[in-house]
């Protein structure tokens, strides 16, 4: 096995290779480290702002469309397709909505 970068190539079963190996593998986990670090603390600092820092804005999603969509029967990946969104975001409005998947159909 090698590993080949733009401007050396080296092998991983020399003992030379082994080193460069785990000095770059040591050199990506200290920036992960340091990535790690800098969202913590970002997320800390919104937190004492007071600021919402969970999740992205939900999608508008028309009820009373979706609704129609529902009595007509119609699944939640048609409606999902309807309304360009993924089926998980129609079934979790519909959720919210107080509806409930009986196994067949939704239900109020």
């Amino acid at each position: 096995m090698k590993l080949c970068t733009l401007t050396e190539t080296f092998d991983p079963t020399t003992p030379i290779g082994k080193l460069l190996i785990s000095t770059l593998a040591s050199i990506a986990e200290f920036e992960r480290e340091i990535i790690r670090e800098r969202t913590q603390e970002g997320y800390r600092a919104a937190i004492a702002k007071g600021e919402k820092i969970c999740h992205r804005p939900k999608k508008d999603i028309p009820k009373k469309k979706v609704l129609e969509c529902v009595e007509k029967g119609l699944s939640a990946g048609a409606i999902a397709k309807l309304f360009e969104t993924s089926p998980n975001t129609i079934k979790n409005r519909l959720n919210e909505w107080g509806y409930v998947f009986d196994g067949e159909k939704w239900v109020f």
